[in-house]
């Protein structure tokens, strides 16, 4: 059974009087089993009671449940879509800010972790060390040993003394992590480095950006400051890791993270910084064009027919924002990717990916 992509972003409101673990959410479903996902989801936890939905007519999740006293939690309820319907499950626990536990479908299963929300909020926390506490203590890390990866959340991996590693700081796209994330950052780690990939969704105030079942981005402008914070926090905090070789530092992203990738000028310096999936032209002055320092190169890669790119104003390409020789702007053409908005799965894109990196190295 293949599901639609699914990322799922859950928005939870509390009532005026809150329970223990009231309040608003967002959250990600993460693909283990023979299923992908990238849906959106609304919850409400209320009085000690989840209940959850999805708000389209083809993929529909009805579930709920009761939260236990020390947060445990079990939800039950169906999962339907055309010419198939089936019982679908959570199991795990709440603490103060998250939940993490496992969802199941028929043969589909994986993580499910949500972040506990506030439904109203300003784009001035953009900024806030708290927020940004949280997406870095929520990052994904790739730490890569001579027989074997570590691999965790930043808040509870334990790196043996010794360790020092060049670094990618690894920026999602708009639907925040999904089964694309852990494959790309265990590559990364493949070819030596350590990957840091700070989790926007970590934040309590965290408004919707985009729709992923429509491929339609641009519904929260504020997201770019959001994401510039954040990936000016994670370089200065990698810097202080005694793992990471603060001399060989590189900033890669994927979509609305290639696009904060290619606008960040937070003054952190990187080696170069690598563009997935964006094509430097927007309507809003601030998404266009690229504002790294003029000596510092840049890998641009794009489909020619990237299918969340088809408005006038978004076609085009990073080459003529491009300021030295070492930079270079790809865009493909002819299958498989020249219709594809992720190009980091595929061996010619890779090659290109691990060269440029290579080459930058001190």
């Amino acid at each position: 059974m293949r599901f639609a992509a699914l990322a799922a972003i859950a928005l939870w409101a509390a009532p005026a009087a809150a329970g223990p673990w009231d309040g608003g959410s967002a959250g990600k479903l993460i693909e283990r089993g023979p299923c992908a996902f990238d849906l959106a989801i609304e919850a409400s936890v209320a009085d000690g009671r989840f209940v959850a939905r999805t708000p389209y007519e083809t993929y529909q999740m009805n579930v709920s449940g009761v939260i236990e006293a020390d947060g445990a939690m079990e939800a039950a309820g169906t999962w339907k879509q055309p010419g198939w319907a089936h019982d679908m499950r959570f199991k795990g626990a709440f603490d103060e800010d998250t939940f993490r536990g496992k969802y199941y479908i028929a043969t589909c299963y994986g993580t499910v972790t949500l972040y506990r929300r506030v439904s109203t909020g300003s784009d001035q926390s953009a900024t806030d060390p708290a927020e940004l506490e949280r997406t870095w203590q929520a990052a994904k890390v790739r730490v890569p040993l001579r027989d074997e990866t570590l691999t965790g959340r930043i808040s509870d991996l334990v790196v043996p003394d010794g360790v020092r590693l060049p670094l990618v700081v690894y920026l999602h796209g708009c639907a925040g992590f999904w089964r694309g994330t852990d494959r790309t950052l265990d590559w990364l780690a493949e070819q030596g480095y350590a990957v840091i990939a700070p989790d926007g969704f970590a934040r309590r105030y965290k408004p919707v950006s985009c729709d992923p079942i429509g491929r339609r981005g641009g519904l929260h402008r504020g997201v770019l400051a959001f994401r510039q914070a954040e990936a000016d926090f994670a370089l200065k905090r990698a810097r202080t890791m005694a793992w990471v070789d603060a001399d060989n530092v590189f900033l890669v992203g994927l979509s609305e993270g290639a696009i904060t990738a290619a606008t960040y000028s937070g003054g952190q310096p990187v080696n170069a910084r690598v563009i997935e999936g964006w094509t430097c032209h927007a309507g809003w002055p601030e998404y266009g064009g690229l504002k790294a320092p003029a000596a510092e190169p840049v890998l641009s890669l794009v489909s020619g027919d990237d299918p969340w790119f088809q408005l006038a104003v978004l076609k085009g390409d990073c080459g003529p924002y491009l300021k030295n020789d070492a930079s270079r702007s790809v865009v493909f053409r002819e299958a498989p990717l020249g219709h594809r908005h992720d190009l980091l799965w595929h061996d010619d894109a890779r090659a290109l990916v691990r060269d440029f990196l290579a080459r930058n190295r001190r």
